[in-house]
């Protein structure tokens, strides 16, 4: 709740956010629930998510910003008698565009497009949410930023410009490589530095899973046979959110009328190989 707050707050005041944690400890999650709370106060929110690390390549995640883009309900765009051609009207560097099965465009850039090029998607993705965010709020959300410095070195200092420019968007960075984040956005001479509020997200302590879990299993109609069953399954399986709810998940659906030890115990396996694999083992 308490960060949920803080990210609302920001966005509400246009406040760039950089949220770090390790992975699995819900910092996407985090912003969804942001970004909904906001809607309750405010125009719904329209947010273009990219997760860099996902993208492999600087044209890969250059073609998904400007998917992402095109997607969102309500650009303006989609007004118009030729969407597409009249979307593509508004960025300066031609992407190839395709459809898919659906019919949905495809816009995919060729590996070889200089930094310069790259600039101006990305300065014209900005200036496309800032005109949405003159009637509701705009959010630039990369998640793994971090992988921004092996795609395009200067890609993060270019960001920083034009938060300045476009006032109307929000950037929001989430970041689970701790010692990267400080030498991009903390430390001084950083190309983010002194530019976002920083939000550090950390393991969600067991006072707090057990009534969630409680709660979430008395309302789907398989509930804890008892409380120790709810601590338990937190010791199994904490700190990570990712694996309590994954175990949990698992353990109601293979619980009968309640969820009890025995069924837990089937699936603890699952959790110990989750380890083994973040360990490297």
């Amino acid at each position: 709740t308490r960060e949920v707050t803080a990210v609302v707050s920001c966005l509400t005041d246009h406040v760039g956010v950089v949220i770090t944690a390790p992975r699995r400890y819900g910092k996407s999650s985090l912003m969804k629930q942001a970004c909904k709370e906001l809607g309750r106060i405010a125009p719904t929110p329209t947010v273009v998510h990219v997760n860099l690390l996902q993208a492999g390549s600087l044209a890969s995640a250059t073609s998904l910003l400007l998917r992402r883009l095109f997607q969102l309900p309500g650009g303006p765009w989609h007004s118009l008698k030729d969407v597409v051609p009249g979307f593509l009207r508004r960025i300066r560097v031609q992407p190839t565009t395709t459809f898919d099965a659906n019919g949905a465009p495809v816009f995919t850039f060729a590996s070889g497009l200089s930094p310069a090029e790259i600039s101006r998607v990305v300065d014209d993705v900005h200036a496309a949410l800032d005109e949405i965010g003159t009637s509701r709020p705009a959010v630039l959300f990369l998640d793994e930023f971090q992988a921004a410095t092996d795609l395009e070195e200067h890609l993060l200092r270019r960001l920083k410009v034009l938060a300045d420019q476009y006032r109307k968007v929000s950037l929001v960075l989430a970041g689970s490589k701790q010692h990267l984040t400080e030498s991009l956005v903390t430390a001084k001479g950083a190309p983010l530095y002194d530019m976002l509020e920083r939000i550090s997200l950390g393991p969600i302590p067991k006072e707090g899973w057990v009534p969630f879990l409680l709660r979430r299993a008395k309302r789907g109609g398989r509930p804890f046979a008892d409380d120790s069953v709810a601590h338990g399954l937190w010791e199994i399986a904490g700190p990570v959110p990712f694996d309590v709810q994954q175990l949990a998940y698992e353990s109601f659906n293979q619980a009968d009328a309640s969820t009890t030890e025995s069924s837990q115990r089937r699936r603890v396996s699952w959790c110990a190989i989750r380890r083994q694999r973040r360990r490297g083992l």
